[in-house]
């Protein structure tokens, strides 16, 4: 069906791409307006009466439909209406719930009446409150059947594909898509959206591809910003990263100033001066609040790097030393840099061991490429064997691990209970997860790839749902992935998770820690940094490389 849903010739332009009729528009607008006053309620019944006045608006219709879910799951803030009770909330959501049933009622009988129009289709495929989304998708690939040049169709297809774990469908209908609509921008977007890691040549080639039709594209600072994390040479992630800050200037794209600390970041292993310019600029044009205490803290850590750069010029190898003990790298900074300056200090300082000790601890617990040479230099210094290096770093490892409770849940895909401890003797990743949240569906993928990879030699990835409210999309979703996938059954078994501390380690989701064989949680893998893959996957090494009884 989706061969033949996306495989059909597309019009230049969709018939569902109607001109809203004027009082229609003005209904629109109010609605709109009462979104930023934050009075959802009212938003949702001037969304209500536009498309009540014109079925075929297709902005009215996607507004309508994504208030009123939003205010079936508590969104807005509270603020329903003008008002932040409880009574009041649960009014909004009867409300949402009521004007999602006329709409959908309205919808059907307007597919009835014209069944070959694919807005009413689509229409009823964005009203799908469900959380699996499963008469959505039905309803989308009608849509595209009926009208291949319906962008907002397909859109929504390929985002309800990916969303229920079928990355390759999304995918594929996307291809096709841009095949026939080269120069459709939002298309464009949503192809390089979607391909995501699983190409990532392809997804730089439709990213330039789009910026050079829509420079200022909304989706472009997003897409340079994954480009330049996945970039393992230096030099083009700062190229990608510098495109970025000129084209979606960071005082006004709230994504590029978050990604000026990888640029930070990556300046200060290649250009430790260019790392400080950098800062400084941010500090100017970053407006008074949090981000800009942040870059205040960039600033000052480029300056004393610098500072110790210069006393090591003056060979002031134990007051650089010094110095860089009081350093912490900020938020998203690698330590190589630090790590490497101070060793080389403490060792022109006259302190080989202390050097040999800076690299070892910063190894241990942030594994890179960067350091096991320059170990292995201050190693030889203290007439060390590698099987000697090797231990004194698992001693720094197992010093900072710590057992991790031992739990039984329910497994999705046949609920027989799983026990962590059965894992005993392979090394467990273990994810709390939230179905919704994009950020952690778009690990998987690459995970997944990882399983591939270390299955064979130990490696287990355990998934747990703790809300139970989301079970019903979750089994939908991890049907396209070989973890062991966990569900919370019930609120009280929340509850004891939470009083035994084993959903209490995670504050914020996704949250990943890595277990080592013998049961004991060793790292806790972000997925966010200068290499965080790369990070993870030389974690992941470490503890493969050591034996059940180590």
């Amino acid at each position: 069906m989706l061969a033949l849903a996306c495989g059909a010739a597309f019009s230049i332009v969709g018939a569902a791409q109607s001109k809203p009729k004027p009082e229609a528009r003005t209904a629109y607008e109010w609605g709109m307006e009462y979104l930023r006053q934050g009075n959802m309620s009212a938003a949702l019944r001037a969304f209500n009466q536009a498309v009540t006045l014109d079925q075929d608006y297709v902005e009215a219709c996607a507004q309508l439909a994504e208030t009123a879910k939003a205010m079936q799951n508590g969104g807005g803030g509270g603020r329903f209406g003008g008002a932040a009770d409880g009574g009041a909330a649960a009014d909004a959501r009867i409300l949402a719930r009521s004007i999602l049933q006329s709409t959908h009622n309205l919808y059907t009988l307007q597919a009835s009446l014209f069944p070959n129009q694919a807005i009413y289709q689509w229409a009823l495929g964005q009203l799908d409150a469900s959380q699996t989304q499963e008469n959505a998708e039905s309803y989308y690939r009608k849509a595209v059947a009926l009208d291949a040049g319906f962008t907002r169709a397909i859109l929504s297809l390929a985002s309800t594909l990916a969303y229920r774990g079928d990355l390759a469908g999304a995918q594929e209908c996307l291809r096709k898509a841009s095949e026939s609509k080269p120069k459709d921008p939002d298309v464009l977007a949503a192809y390089a959206h979607h391909v995501g890691d699983s190409n990532p040549d392809l997804r730089r080639k439709l990213t330039d591809r789009l910026l050079e039709l829509s420079p200022a594209h909304a989706a472009g600072a997003e897409l340079l910003s994954r480009i330049s994390v996945d970039e393992s040479d230096l030099t083009a992630r700062i190229a990608t990263l510098e495109r970025l800050k000129i084209l979606y200037p960071p005082n006004e794209v709230d994504a590029t100033e978050w990604y000026m600390r990888f640029l930070f970041d990556a300046y200060n292993r290649t250009n430790p001066v260019m790392a400080l310019a950098l800062a400084q600029e941010m500090v100017k044009i970053t407006p008074a609040g949090d981000a800009q205490k942040d870059w205040h803290d960039f600033m000052s850590y480029a300056e004393l790097m610098l500072q110790a750069r210069t006393l090591l010029d003056r060979q002031s190898y134990a007051e650089a030393a010094k110095l860089l003990n009081t350093a912490k790298p900020p938020y998203l900074v690698s330590p190589d840099p630090q790590t490497m300056l101070q060793a080389k200090a403490t060792d022109l300082a006259g302190n080989p061991a202390g050097a040999y000790q800076i690299v070892a601890r910063t190894l241990a617990l942030q594994p890179s490429d960067a350091l096991p040479s320059a170990l292995a230099q201050y190693a030889a210094k203290l007439k060390k064997t590698p099987a000697q290096v090797e231990q004194d770093v698992w001693n720094i490892r197992r010093k900072n691990s710590e057992p991790f409770e031992n739990f039984t849940l329910p497994a999705y895909r046949d609920a027989k209970n799983v026990r962590l401890s059965d894992y005993r003797g392979r090394v467990v990743l273990l994810i709390y997860w939230i179905p919704d949240s994009a950020d952690c569906r778009d690990e998987f993928p690459e995970l997944q790839k990882m399983l591939n990879k270390y299955g064979p030699q130990g490696f287990t990835i355990i998934t747990i749902n703790p809300l139970p409210g989301q079970n019903a999309i979750a089994p939908v979703l991890m049907s396209h992935y070989g973890f062991v996938s966990l569900r919370v059954p019930d609120a009280s078994t929340l509850m004891n998770l939470r009083q035994s501390g084993i959903i209490a380690s995670a504050t914020s989701f996704p949250t990943n820690i890595l277990i080592d064989r013998q049961g004991r949680a060793v790292f806790w893998p972000a997925f966010w940094g200068s290499d965080p893959r790369r990070e993870f996957e030389l974690e992941l090494q470490a503890l493969l490389a050591r034996g059940p009884k180590d």
